[in-house]
């Protein structure tokens, strides 16, 4: 019988335990701040085209141990041609995954809507096409220490945005690579009085 109240009480203790680890975790709130950079398949009038683009991404969120999730905006614009040029915002919410130990690293999703508006460039002026609708993404970031301290984040993720409607417009997922800053605090869990 002795065997067995130890097996019954390491049963009822170990969830005890592990709830008071849980609550006495730090958790992290923190703010990017990035500016994404990529090539965007475009097509417009003359056929397909690939369009550098480029702009920036927050995020404001919680970091448990392993999962973290927020809500963030992005804004991008297109460098302009004598056939296109074009903008956009997508606003989301955003989760993350550390995967083992290695707090630098997270695999992230967002899922969210936004909309794309499409111009003539620097060619003769023609009526905007505009697009809104649900986008997501996937992508990884890896966390970089810097001088002074400075945290530093290099990211890759390939959006995948509404497809343009009109003749000219965005159709196909990007990939987009970015540099930017986190910004932290570290906060412990406590059990309520």
């Amino acid at each position: 019988m002795r065997p067995l109240g130890v097996a019954l009480l390491l049963a009822v203790a170990a969830p005890a335990s592990s709830i008071a680890q849980q609550i006495g975790t730090r958790i992290e709130v923190f703010g990017n701040g990035t500016l994404i950079g990529g090539l965007a398949p475009v097509n417009a009038a003359s056929g397909s085209h690939i369009a550098p683009h480029g702009g920036f991404r927050v995020d404001v969120g919680v970091q448990a141990r392993r999962l973290g999730f927020g809500v963030g905006g992005r804004y991008w614009q297109l460098v302009p041609t004598n056939e296109y040029g074009g903008q956009g915002a997508d606003f989301f919410f955003f989760g993350e995954w550390q995967p083992g130990d290695d707090t630098r690293t997270a695999l992230r999703a967002a899922w969210g809507y936004g909309f794309d508006d499409f111009d003539s460039g620097h060619g003769p002026e023609r009526p905007t096409v505009t697009s809104e609708g649900y986008m997501w993404s996937v992508g990884i970031r890896r966390q970089v220490v810097a001088p002074f301290d400075t945290r530093m984040l290099l990211t890759a993720d390939l959006v995948v945005p509404t497809p343009s409607a009109g003749t000219i417009g965005r159709r196909r997922p990007v990939i987009e690579i970015g540099v930017g800053l986190r910004y932290s605090e570290f906060q412990r869990i406590w059990p309520l009085p």
